[in-house]
């Protein structure tokens, strides 16, 4: 049973204003959304949230208005396909996630779930909550790693479902099957409403098997199923959904081939465009609802929260680039909003899962945009941003693994058919990119850097960063040797101790780059020049003896 949230007729016209204005009006608009959200209780909060993630519309005061009344069309969320859109409904979701309350948005980021990290004697199946410390761990006789794995059997993340190619390889009816399990799933509990009988239980049955479906099927797209499969409902939580569940062999059957026509076109669209996003919105009301006056009212917003993450990370993996750019902005909001800068803040399940899923899209994204001028890899732009923000909190073991699983993620040799390789190299020069930009920013404010390891394994991390940066410089992608040039040019700046022997690799990769450029007009050539300005400013004389000594042998060569 749907629970009605009435709001004034001017909230509307600032969702509006955030949906289809200017990046300014927006921002004006979002500034006194969260106003009006400030004051709210948390039943109204959760519906803007939801608001602007799905979109809707004043459903009750069309209700309550004349027939006369003009009829408008509903408001956009953080999935639709419109860049602004989407950026716009990040920044407003950021400043609605802060008038939660100041704990609530700390035990999100701190609470350690009982079934993360188990190990698997001590639970029924292996954890579908992935973490960074796992990602590097033998997983098999094999030896491969979990992100090895995830490398070789997980679902290229493209434009779209596969179903824009001619290949064997169509998921698009995986998809499909997907997205109607969790449809089903939530369409029942909109139906229920007493969920939940016996006060002295804990309301979160819906909420463990929703997020068990959604990690499953989670597994399965990284290639992780035989390794992260659960069942999705077990024991107790059986009784409340007991007519959704659905097995592997259902919810994964053989899929079937659509004959090209008119009627199967029109078909594959449906799929394609049918996603469930519009389910989430009434869920997390219900879930924020029920609570509210009770003596579990400290929990109020607690499984909304966990809905919300378990959402946005479900669609990181979605077959439309656009939902996946969506979730990921929307990530990268609750992350800055909920996350509370303070030395003892403990780094919990949540931001241990999203870091690990953020490497894997590192892996799996081959989505590239070059008609945009905004980012010419979007997602893994994202990604790579949502990776250093993490590691600015994160312990040293975990800054160790990950600092470990990106070199390793650089180095791969072997790639899977459909995959050049580039990609992955590129989203690891990204996210080392935004690793050192927020060094820049502590070296201006004198902050000590928690990004990377600290004091000896400080001075190894980047010395690594910048050695495989120099190598970089001549990678046969000239978006890849952008992004080095970028990243050296950081460090020249801020007056990185390098090696002279690295210094002179460095000098003759930048005058082997620029000699290509000749041949033609290259996307690298602004960064190029920059680096090449950064080390004359810097280092002109050393870099005129290399040049010197290098023309003199090619000489004698």
């Amino acid at each position: 049973m749907n629970q009605v949230v009435e709001h004034p007729p001017h909230v509307y016209r600032l969702l509006r204003l955030i949906s289809e204005g200017t990046p300014s009006h927006a921002s004006r608009a979002s500034k006194l959304l969260a106003a009006y959200c400030s004051s709210c209780p948390g039943m109204k909060i959760w519906d803007i949230i939801g608001l602007l993630l799905c979109g809707g519309d004043d459903k009750v005061n069309k209700r309550q208005g004349s027939k006369s009344r003009k009829k408008e069309r509903p408001t956009t969320g953080l999935f639709d396909s419109n860049w602004e859109t989407r950026e716009n409904c990040a920044m407003s979701l950021e400043n609605v996630a802060r008038c939660l309350p100041v704990g609530d948005r700390r035990h999100f980021f701190e609470c350690v779930l009982d079934q993360a990290r188990k190990p698997k004697a001590e639970s029924a199946g292996a954890n579908t909550w992935l973490d960074v410390r796992d990602l590097s761990d033998a997983s098999n006789a094999s030896g491969e790693s979990q992100i090895d794995i995830v490398a070789n059997l997980g679902r290229h993340l493209l434009v779209k479902s596969c179903e824009w190619f001619d290949s064997d390889d169509d998921d698009g009816n995986q998809y499909a099957q997907e997205h109607a399990a969790l449809r089903s799933l939530d369409a029942a509990r909109e139906k229920l409403s007493n969920p939940v009988a016996d006060d002295d239980e804990e309301p979160k049955s819906f909420v463990t098997e929703r997020v068990a479906l959604q990690r499953r099927i989670l597994a399965r797209r990284l290639g992780l199923g035989g390794i992260l499969g659960t069942s999705v409902v077990t024991g107790k939580d059986q009784r409340l959904l007991s007519s959704s569940i659905v097995d592997d062999e259902d919810l994964f059957q053989p899929k079937k081939k659509l004959k090209r026509g008119k009627a199967a076109k029109g078909k594959e669209e449906d799929q394609q465009s049918d996603n469930g996003i519009g389910n989430i919105r009434p869920l997390l009301v219900l879930e924020s609802g029920r609570t509210e006056g009770t003596a579990k009212a400290r929990l109020e917003h607690h499984n909304p929260q966990m809905l919300l993450g378990s959402e946005l990370a479900y669609r990181m993996f979605d077959a439309e680039w656009s939902i996946r750019h969506g979730a990921l902005l929307g990530t990268l909001a609750i992350l800055r909003a909920w996350r509370v800068h303070d030395s003892n803040q403990v780094f919990g399940t949540w931001p241990n899962d999203c870091l690990a899923r953020c490497l894997c899209i590192l892996v799996l994204d081959q989505f590239t945009d070059f008609g945009e001028d905004i980012a010419v890899a979007p997602i893994r732009e994202t990604a790579a941003q949502i990776i250093a923000v993490l590691l600015e909190t994160a312990p040293s073991d975990i800054r160790r693994k990950s600092f470990d699983v990106l070199v390793h993620l650089y180095s791969r040799g072997q790639t899977r058919p459909g995959c050049a390789g580039w990609e992955i190299r590129q989203g690891v020069l990204l996210t080392w990119r935004y690793i050192m930009a927020l060094k820049e920013r502590d070296n201006h404010t004198r902050r000590k850097l928690r990004c990377i390891p600290q004091q000896e394994e400080n001075l190894e991390a980047e010395k690594t960063i910048l050695n495989l940066s120099i190598r970089s410089l001549i990678d046969p992608n000239d978006d890849n040797k952008a992004i080095s040039a970028q990243i050296l040019a950081r460090a020249f700046k801020c007056n990185y101790p390098l090696s002279d022997e690295d210094k002179k690799d460095c000098y003759l990769n930048v005058w082997v780059s620029m000699e290509t450029l000749r041949e033609g007009v290259s996307s690298c050539a602004a960064d190029l020049l920059s680096l090449l300005a950064c080390i004359l400013t810097k280092d002109l004389h050393s870099f005129v003896g290399c040049m010197q000594g290098h023309l003199h042998t090619q000489h004698t060569v």
